[in-house]
């Protein structure tokens, strides 16, 4: 009985330390996501009011290092 009572000892502190690595590497990989997520939301809205302001207004717009023309059939955005 004594041996074994080392063992589970042992056998909870690497199992504490497996999870602990574990959530070592994924919580930053995890908080990564997170920003180049909001990022892409971001360009994606800019994207979208680009759209919206050429599609209605018609006209060749530039604003923070975009710029937006709008033809018959066809819209343009490029990035500057």
């Amino acid at each position: 009985m004594r041996k074994d009572n080392g063992f589970l000892l042992v056998d909870a502190l690497l199992s504490l330390s497996t999870v602990t690595i574990i959530c070592a590497v994924l919580i930053p990989m995890l908080h990564e996501m997170n920003i180049t997520y909001k990022k892409s939301m971001e360009e994606l809205t800019d994207y979208h009011n680009f759209y919206v302001y050429v599609k209605s207004g018609g006209a060749v717009i530039e604003r923070e290092g975009y710029l937006c023309r709008a033809t018959n059939d066809t819209i343009c955005i490029q990035k500057r």
